[in-house]
């Protein structure tokens, strides 16, 4: 694939360029076809976040809410580090990584500040 860097099987980088993506934009998306959550109401994963757990759910099975939290996870560290869970990243996919933990965290706020985010019992 064009433009991404593969440890194991995980995949992370750019958007594929001609050939197609594995996980195109709102894959997730039609994977679950039910109410809306604070994510979509924030218009949706934060792409480089999306395509990582498009990997893990699609590829290896795991059911979609954990392959988020493990993709946000893994993009927090690969921002701090430059490590991901399996290994060392391209600078430019660390780039990557931190504006996507940024849009991350604008949406999080965003959704707290108009009450979109369930409270915790």
């Amino acid at each position: 694939m064009i433009g991404e860097s593969v440890h194991g099987d995980h995949v992370t980088g750019s958007d594929d360029g001609p050939g197609g993506d594995p996980c195109p934009p709102g894959s997730l998306k039609s994977a679950v076809a039910h109410h809306l959550n604070w994510v979509d109401k924030e218009g949706g994963l934060p792409r480089y976040i999306e395509r990582i757990a498009c990997h893990i759910h699609f590829g290896h099975g795991r059911p979609i809410g954990e392959a988020i939290a493990f993709a946000v996870n893994d993009c927090k560290k690969m921002c701090a580090t430059g490590e991901s869970n399996f290994g060392h990243v391209h600078p430019q996919f660390q780039t990557e990584a931190c504006a996507a933990v940024a849009d991350w965290e604008r949406m999080r706020a965003g959704a707290h500040a108009k009450g979109n985010v369930p409270k915790l019992k």
